[in-house]
């Protein structure tokens, strides 16, 4: 009898609207919950496309993290909200910004416009959306915040149900209204901040086309793919660059020039790429060193298991380490322990699994005692170790 009398009143009410000129309006959700053993019906009826008549239950639009590393975060409806590295969101990641993206909820149509604000990339279902980009989030999608990680979800949250839209864990939702006030100040000044570089990045741009484009330490890459002073060549798949800052006397990075963010990006069609890299890495020997340079030294291509820089690099680099710029042990270790993955390893996994391995754990290899490559006796510092690979080599 329940479904009867609620599928009458629906019908019922089509048909006096049919009378009165049904084209008028819209019929925009229609949606019947079973909840505690009784059903609440939600009927939304859009008036001119304007106005709205909500014959239903409120409900809020949450940001919730899928692992649940943090307190739910609300999206007020058509209120933008900053989010990134903080305490809040818990994301101690430094390749994402404090303020990485900009969330825009829209309740009548249940989805959340989100703008990227950082310089590197996040993703949505695994495509990049693109710095000063925007794109839209769906219940159900997964929007990760920066370089494939801290995936998160939209949270549809009916109040006294206790229930959410998305398949996650029952979470205890935040006292709002402080929280917010704070957010909501911290996005008037993030909005102000970025509408005043814009509009001086206009002015710039009219007074001097020529500027070079400015970018995060961690894309810096990108630019050095365009800096004439840098670059030793390039053809239609990759650049070859000398490394800003070499850890030995020869040191050379080959890029792709398809926008690959890191090695855990890789898959079997990007196999002829990576062998074209270690030719093209072979053929920059070839081409820049001397005779007598090259019957004496070894070199290395690889890449590092944890990438710090936002794209794709391979390292060419000769086993002196010879160079002022390695100071510390964490350089010193990133090239000489499995840390430093090499380039054929990286192209026989892909071959043999698709992908590359989860490299993450090894980041603590970073922090191991100074060795020598050669011999492996550990030494006491930076100045003793290369007085000692003077000796050893």
């Amino acid at each position: 009898m329940l479904f009867c009398s609620i599928y009458s009143i629906w019908f019922k009410m089509l048909f006096t609207m049919s009378k009165s000129k049904i084209q008028r309006y819209e019929i925009c959700c229609f949606e019947i919950y079973y909840l505690q053993m009784h059903f609440k019906l939600e009927l939304l009826i859009f008036f001119n496309r304007n106005y709205h008549i909500a014959l239903s239950l409120s409900f809020s639009m949450y940001f919730q993290c899928c692992n649940s590393t943090h307190a739910p975060i609300l999206l007020p409806d058509g209120s933008p909200v900053i989010v990134g590295r903080s305490a809040e969101t818990k994301i101690p990641d430094k390749l994402c910004s404090r303020n990485q993206l900009e969330l825009v909820a829209n309740y009548n149509q249940k989805y959340v416009m989100v703008k990227q604000l950082g310089s590197n990339a996040s993703q949505i279902e695994g495509i990049d959306i693109g710095h000063r980009k925007t794109d839209r989030l769906h219940a159900g999608q997964t929007l990760h915040v920066v370089d494939m990680k801290y995936p998160h979800k939209i949270a549809i949250c009916i109040p006294n149900s206790g229930t959410t839209s998305s398949n996650t864990k029952k979470t205890k939702l935040p006292q709002e209204e402080n929280t917010f006030s704070k957010r909501q100040k911290m996005t008037e000044k993030v909005a102000k901040n970025i509408s005043d570089e814009e509009n001086e990045t206009n002015s710039n741009n009219k007074n001097n086309s020529a500027q070079k484009p400015s970018y995060h330490w961690s894309q810096g890459l990108k630019g050095s793919m365009d800096d004439p002073s840098l670059r030793v060549s390039k053809d239609d798949k990759v650049v070859v660059i000398k490394d800003k800052y070499p850890k030995a006397k020869y040191h050379w990075l080959v890029m792709p020039i398809e926008n690959i963010i890191s090695c855990a990006h890789l898959r079997s069609e990007h196999l002829p790429l990576l062998k074209h890299m270690v030719k093209v890495g072979e053929q920059t020997i070839e081409d820049n060193i001397s005779e007598k340079d090259k019957s004496k030294t070894e070199f290395r291509y690889g890449y590092h298991a944890v990438h710090s820089m936002s794209h794709l690099h391979m390292h060419v680099i000769s086993q002196d380490f010879d160079s002022d710029a390695l100071k510390t042990k964490k350089h010193w270790n990133s090239f000489t322990t499995e840390y430093f993955v090499d380039a054929e390893d990286i192209i026989n996994e892909i071959e043999k699994d698709g992908k590359v391995k989860n490299r993450k754990h090894m980041a603590d290899l970073l922090k191991e005692p100074l060795r020598c490559h050669i011999c492996k006796r550990d030494q006491k510092n930076m100045p003793e170790l290369k007085k000692h690979i003077l000796k050893c080599g």
